[in-house]
């Protein structure tokens, strides 16, 4: 017995020291090596809104000339090696009006609403953009607003919440050695996100919960207090970027299947009642609200379902990333400069 005890905690520690090293390789990669969150001059980097991925390093206060356009949203709008990247697109229509255009990139995989307010309130005023959108993907931002565990992304565990009584954004207590292990971007964490059981489970959890809740008229309960708290964040967001001296749009747009009919069909394959679902409910929520509170709001959503009738070019990725395909950059990036031009957010020489 007293061997087998011994053998025991030889292997505890053995799994344990192989825990450290995978995660510390790890942090060090994907900060120093793999570029996707370089750090920047004059910028504190903080745990709890992650890495800032800046495009490129730029002075702090901008020449009096120079006209910055910020972004904050989650891993659609993050950096990232993927066909025709709306914001690199953006940036080549804005090069062709002038040479004076400077876009800011604060998103970060896996934010939501309350994680944007502190990467803005931490990052964003001293650049000072004359215009900030901020890309609201509908269908797991009020998840993240709820600190829900959701389908990707192990950093929602100790991520900042809303509280509806203070209005304030507070930091989650459960700062255990655990949720910080999985909250950064480690290697240990990547390999257990990109392993076939978790993929199953996240895609399990999703089709057999969020969606009878997120799409369900009259709201639940639950998509009730995420409405109320996304709310009040995204006022939040709104009152500090115009109190900076730049002008807040909001963008939303909402999941693949309110709008590709091949996913769509996939998900009634599995036989659990969507077809019963308000599939425009959220989007209609957000789109009533903005308008009620005076905030500009472009619904992407519409541009992607008025273009789906002129083609079946898939607009987001049929996979589990459901990202845009290079399509859905394209008419992502031709409806912010359209809209641009339209509220003259932005001037062309």
């Amino acid at each position: 017995m007293h061997n087998r005890s011994k053998i025991f905690i030889f292997y505890l520690l053995l799994f344990s020291l192989t825990g450290m090293i995978l995660y510390g390789v790890g942090e060090f990669y994907f900060r120093f090596v793999d570029g996707r969150y370089p750090m920047q001059p004059n910028v504190k980097l903080d745990a709890h809104t992650g890495w800032l991925p800046l495009d490129k390093s730029y002075e702090v206060r901008p020449d009096p000339e120079t006209f910055r356009i910020a972004f904050l949203g989650d891993s659609f709008t993050e950096p990232g090696d993927r066909p025709g990247y709306f914001i690199d697109q953006i940036n080549q229509h804005l090069a062709s009006c002038s040479d004076s255009f400077q876009t800011l990139n604060l998103g970060v995989a896996g934010f939501g609403q309350a994680q944007e307010y502190v990467m803005w309130e931490k990052h964003g005023p001293q650049f000072k953009p004359h215009v900030t959108f901020l890309m609201m993907f509908m269908w797991n931002d009020i998840a993240d607003n709820l600190n829900d565990i959701y389908y990707s992304h192990l950093n929602n565990i100790n991520r900042p919440e809303y509280d509806e009584k203070s209005g304030k954004i507070i930091n989650n207590s459960h700062q255990t050695i655990l949720p910080r292990l999985m909250t950064k971007h480690s290697a240990l964490a990547r390999f257990i996100e990109g392993s076939i059981a978790y993929r199953v489970f996240n895609q399990l959890y999703w089709h057999f919960s969020q969606y009878q809740d997120f799409y369900r008229n009259p709201p639940t309960e639950r998509m009730r207090k995420g409405m109320e708290r996304t709310e009040g964040i995204l006022l939040k967001i709104r009152d500090s970027v115009e109190q900076s001296g730049s002008r807040f749009v909001l963008v939303a747009f909402d999941n693949p299947f309110t709008v590709e009919k091949a996913v769509w069909d996939s998900q009634l394959a599995l036989g659990v009642g969507f077809e019963q679902l308000d599939l425009d409910l959220p989007m209609r929520w957000i789109s009533q609200w903005a308008a009620q509170q005076g905030i500009e709001f472009l619904h992407l959503t519409q541009t992607f379902k008025a273009h789906r009738k002129t083609t079946d070019e898939p607009i987001y990725q049929h996979d589990i990333s459901g990202h845009f395909t290079s399509l859905g950059n394209t008419l992502t990036a031709e409806a912010l400069m359209d809209f641009s031009l339209q509220k003259k957010l932005i001037t062309c020489r």
